[in-house]
C-alpha cells in the first residue's frame, strides 16, 4: 500500500505504509481470505489531498497472473489528540468578537507589558507560529483593510491545524 500526500501525483515505491513479501498471506484453500489492517499515518494529519494505492507485484518466476488483490471497505478517519483545542482566530482578548480591542490586546502583550493572551494560537493572525506586529496587522487588515478572512479556524471555533510551539490554549467562546 502506497501513500501520496499530493493528490497521487507521485507515490514513494521504496517506502510503502505496508508491504508483505513473505509468502503464505493466505491459504489457497480458502476462498476469499478477510483481512483487516489500520495504518497510523501521521504524516497524513493536515494535508488536503492525501491519496492511497494498492500495488501488487508478482514474484520473479510465479504466475503473477494467478494473484489478485481485492480492496473493499476502506475507511479513512482521524483523530485529533492534543493541540486540538477550539477557538476563533483574531479574538485576542477571548470576549467572543474580533474587533479593534483584538489588535490592541496583542500590541498591549508585544510591547506594553501586558499579560500574554490565554489562548496564544487566537493571537497568531497570519497563522505562522509566532507572535508579532505582524499578526496585529493582518488582524487590523481583516477588520479594516479589505484582507479578507484571517487564516481558519475563522469566523467560527475550531483548531488549528498547523504545528506551532505556541503553547496550550484556553479559549471561553467555544464549545
Amino acid at each position: 500500500v502506497l501513500l501520496s500526500l499530493d493528490g497521487g501525483e507521485t507515490f514513494d515505491l521504496e517506502n510503502p505504509i505496508l508491504s508483505y513479501t513473505a509468502g503464505g498471506l493466505f491459504d489457497e484453500s480458502e476462498d476469499p481470505f478477510y483481512g483487516e489492517y489500520i495504518f497510523e499515518i501521521p504524516q497524513a494529519a493536515g494535508q488536503k489531498q492525501v491519496s492511497f494505492a494498492f500495488y501488487y507485484k508478482g514474484a520473479a518466476g510465479v504466475g503473477a497472473e494467478l494473484w489478485w488483490w481485492a480492496i473493499d471497505d476502506v475507511m479513512v478517519t482521524a483523530e485529533t489528540t492534543g493541540g486540538g483545542e477550539q477557538f476563533v482566530r483574531g479574538d485576542v482578548n477571548d470576549d467572543g468578537n474580533v474587533n479593534i480591542a483584538d489588535p490592541i490586546a496583542l500590541l498591549g502583550y508585544l510591547f506594553g507589558g501586558q499579560p500574554s493572551p490565554a489562548c496564544p494560537d487566537t493571537a497568531d493572525g497570519n497563522d505562522d507560529g509566532s507572535l508579532n506586529i505582524a499578526d496585529a496587522i493582518s488582524i487590523l487588515g481583516h477588520l479594516f483593510g479589505g484582507a479578507g478572512d484571517l487564516p481558519a479556524p475563522f469566523p467560527n471555533c475550531g483548531s488549528d491545524t498547523t504545528d506551532d510551539q505556541l503553547g496550550s490554549c484556553t479559549y471561553e467562546h467555544c464549545p
